[in-house]
């Protein structure tokens, strides 16, 4: 019987890894909770389902183009060496596109359509495995719940499986985990029938003339536009794209702007003034925490853990429960702090508008808190396997850019509860923090899900400890630094944009974008959106 191709896509930390070791019955692929990637190529698995046998492509992960563009090009040409080794062995059955519940994929639709639709052509069909819905009552409960969020990517999948794929839970999961092997199992052979197998389909276009791929077609015409549009890529990422897969068409399809390669680096401003002492007399006010991070970090999660009880809405779907900062009065300690959870600053899965929202959402939080006295600590919360160049991205924003370095960060890494001793990823993983020059003033290895069953509960007790620990010692000191009116550089970004691009007193909207481009990594389109948005605002 011949072998059938299966080819596993999806971002890094979705779990694809844990899928092939599910479906093989023991551990044959490597899986990691840290910051590294487990798969750096592409890696072949030979399992056995209801005697049919399949091959299994675990995939490099095509992650977020705007953060690392270099590795995002890599996992492109990695999938160009994996399709010219699929052509020789008989084509592709069925594409398998794993995401992670409870965590928005920043490159949700851009990945499905860059498979789906460019690379396979629409030629073969996609399947979604959900994971990490081990905390579900019925596990399909979840996408029955999503499935509008699939319509509105317009990401149209032939079937799906929510699972778990996690092997090192609690023994009251090992059922849920075996049911998963045979929902998994049971999609695949559903829906593995016909093969792509070449010819003159997406395989020979891709390995054999991939200016076809992209402009040969006269709704390919434009692959700039393509990539950009469709894709969701930045320009310049997709004209690099271009001269990879296609240099003969560069110089005919890419058409340079009439200002490019005349932008240049502006470095804004930072006042003095801007840094102002409390008084000793305000020693006995709240301590101010606000927590940032990625959707499906486990910000709210983590205000639960702190109060001890449950004040902040949890859930694991693809909607986000914070959709506008939110503030929390804890006491702990003989101390009270004023805990703020905030909508995650990320572009590709919010929308344009959204997006914007959420900006003016973050700079009525910083105005408000500028007012109450300014910030004590920020608490950077992520999940093992979370990009470490999103992690980057993220803590310059916060930290550099809407901070100016003067609140404190700490790390908050939940979701460790399957660690043999969750400090063990600290370990592992700090010199990688060193190396992306990310320096926090502390850190917290922690779970905080309290619904592992009761063989998790004393990592839950102990994470409590350790996060209230965390924000004892860095607000400890009296002497808070804060941030006051409207000089600094975040209020100055939305207020005063002459001041911050050194005074230029003609400054326009699209004289903002190189900066809001370079500073935010924010898309083209983005950028001018929101410089348009600031001018108004003068």
């Amino acid at each position: 019987m011949d072998t059938k191709n299966i080819v596993l896509f999806g971002e890094r930390g979705v779990g694809k890894s844990s899928i092939i070791n599910l479906l093989a019955g023991r551990r044959v692929a490597k899986i990691s909770s840290d910051t590294d990637v487990c798969t750096l190529h592409y890696e072949a698995y030979d399992v056995t389902i209801e005697n049919v046998p399949y091959r299994i492509y675990d995939t490099a992960a095509a992650d977020n183009d705007r953060v690392d563009p270099i590795e995002f090009l890599n996992a492109i040409t990695n999938a160009g060496e994996l399709m010219k080794e699929l052509r020789k062995k008989g084509g592709v059955a069925l594409l398998l596109y794993c995401i992670k519940a409870g965590r928005t994929p920043t490159m949700f639709a851009t990945n499905y359509r860059l498979f789906y639709e460019f690379l396979f052509e629409k030629k073969i069909p996609v399947a979604v495995v959900v994971t990490n819905l081990e905390r579900e009552d019925c596990m399909d409960d979840w996408y029955a719940r999503n499935k509008e969020w699939f319509e509105r990517h317009a990401v149209k999948c032939i079937g799906h499986a929510c699972v778990t794929a996690a092997d090192d839970l609690d023994p009251t999961y090992r059922k849920k985990y075996d049911m998963s092997r045979t929902e998994v199992g049971r999609l695949i052979r559903r829906h593995a029938h016909g093969v792509e197998n070449g010819g003159d389909a997406w395989l020979a276009r891709f390995t054999g003339g991939l200016k076809d791929l992209l402009t040969g077609r006269p709704y390919k015409s434009d692959a700039l536009g393509v990539l950009t549009k469709r894709c969701g890529m930045e320009e310049s990422l997709a004209k690099d794209v271009i001269r990879i897969l296609a240099p003969e068409s560069t110089t005919q399809t890419i058409r340079p702007g009439a200002a490019e390669g005349t932008t240049k680096t502006i470095r804004p401003k930072t006042a003095e003034s801007t840094i102002q002492t409390i008084p000793s007399a305000m020693a006995a006010r709240h301590k101010t925490i606000v927590l940032f991070g990625e959707a499906g970090a486990g910000k709210s999660s983590l205000i639960n853990l702190m109060a001890g009880e449950e004040l902040a809405p949890t859930s694991p779907d693809m909607q986000r429960c914070t959709m506008q900062w939110k503030e929390y009065t804890i006491n702990f300690g003989g101390d009270s702090y004023q805990v703020f959870d905030t909508v995650g600053l990320e572009e590709p899965q919010l929308g344009m508008k959204e997006y914007l929202e959420s900006v003016k959402n973050t700079y009525r939080l910083i105005k408000e808190l500028d007012r109450r006295g300014g910030i004590d600590l920020l608490i950077f919360c992520i999940r093992p396997g979370n990009i470490i160049t999103t992690i980057q991205r993220n803590y310059r924003l916060f930290h550099e850019f809407l901070c100016e370095k003067k609140a404190p960060v700490a790390l908050a890494i939940a979701g460790l509860e399957r660690e043999r001793r969750m400090e063990d990823w600290w370990e592992r993983n700090k010199r990688t923090f060193d190396k992306y020059q990310i320096q926090v003033a502390g850190h917290a290895c922690i779970t905080t899900t309290n619904r592992l069953g009761s063989g998790y509960r004393d990592l839950y007790e102990e994470s409590r400890i350790t996060i209230r620990k965390l924000a004892t010692k860095c607000t400890a000191d009296e002497q808070k630094q804060t941030r006051m009116g409207e000089d600094n550089l975040f209020v100055s970004l939305m207020r005063r944009p002459k001041e911050l691009l050194a005074g230029n007193s003609h400054m326009k909207a699209k004289d903002l974008v190189p900066l809001l481009m370079e500073r935010c990594s924010m898309s083209e389109d983005v950028a001018v959106q929101l410089a348009n948005m600031i001018k108004q605002d003068e």
